[in-house]
């Protein structure tokens, strides 16, 4: 008779080899190599921003209308580490520059929060507080204030266009505007003009406002395509209004190099396969750090030092 052997336990994985890192070389149905389980189309980019997840670097290899899957949970150990493989940046080899308008080349936070505060005060409510910080500056009009509204503990109201619209009539009425370039701004556009460099702006704000506020600001000419998020119907993350600002200028997604400040902003550009230069004293916050970026910058004088002190092939 053939005797019975008590079974061996199987002794645990040690904590270098657990699942808190990720999984390098598992494949997306898709056929690009990724870092963990996946999911799909604009539920994956959202996943991204929300939650952490790297599936975003999927997302052009995705067909539209594909079957939505949920993201896995935010993976612990932090965020990835800013130096995901990306093409280097070559000054002179670039095409396109497309600009972030608030919080890339003007700062425009004193307009929005009297904007917002006079919103509301439409609505009954007390106006903002001095010092007051906007909970949202990366998302469109209708957002930002909804997120105000949420933050004071008033009531969200539920139609988003009445409630764009009234911040944006105060916004515009705004006079004097009290927003302001960045310190640098006009002689970076000026190299980028005179180095024949195709420039573009890609906002979340209405294309008018954009339009006016850069004509106020004397920086307009030059531009070969204005877009805001109601260009096209839709704004960032999303990278249609970045990728159809690209058609307007005739350049490719590798030939452009996009400036933004928020996580938005970093979403968009690797959604639409744009290199991300990320200007880190904007409206941004930590979420941007786990976004592909090629170049941080605090300031346009630190740009255009280097591209004074290079050489026609210099790498970034």
């Amino acid at each position: 008779m053939r005797r019975w052997k008590k079974p061996v336990p199987r002794r645990p994985a040690p904590a270098s080899a657990t699942s808190d890192r990720p999984r390098q070389g598992r494949r997306h149905r898709s056929g690009a190599r990724g870092y963990g389980r996946h999911c799909h189309a604009v539920v994956m980019l959202q996943c991204k921003i929300d939650h952490g997840c790297v599936a975003a670097r999927c997302l052009p290899t995705v067909a539209a209308g594909a079957r939505v899957r949920p993201c896995f949970q935010p993976m612990t150990g932090g965020a990835l580490p800013m130096s995901m493989p990306q093409s280097p940046v070559q000054w002179r080899q670039v095409k396109a520059w497309v600009f972030d308008l608030d919080g890339t080349l003007l700062d425009s936070r004193p307009d929005i929060l009297a904007a917002a505060s006079d919103t509301l005060v439409d609505y009954g409510h007390a106006p903002l507080p001095a010092g007051y910080q906007l909970p949202n500056l990366f998302g469109t009009a209708g957002e930002l204030v909804r997120d105000v509204f949420v933050e004071r503990g008033y009531p969200a109201p539920t139609d988003l266009v009445r409630l764009r619209a009234e911040f944006e009539a105060h916004y515009a009425a705004q006079n004097p505007s009290q927003a302001r370039l960045y310190e640098g701004v006009p002689q970076w556009l000026d190299w980028a003009r005179q180095q024949g460099v195709a420039l573009g702006i890609c906002t979340n704000k209405l294309e008018r406002l954009a339009r006016d506020g850069m004509q106020q600001l004397d920086i307009a000419e030059g531009f070969g395509a204005i877009t805001g998020s109601d260009t096209y119907g839709v704004g960032k993350p999303s990278p249609e209004p970045l990728l159809r600002t690209l058609a307007q200028l005739g350049v490719a997604p590798q030939e452009t190099l996009f400036f933004g400040d928020t996580h938005a902003d970093a979403a968009c550009a690797q959604a639409a396969g744009v290199r991300f230069a990320w200007h880190s004293v904007g409206y941004g916050d930590a979420r941007v750090q786990a976004l592909p970026q090629v170049l941080r910058y605090a300031g346009y004088g630190e740009l255009l030092h280097q591209v004074g002190a290079q050489q026609p092939a210099l790498s970034l």
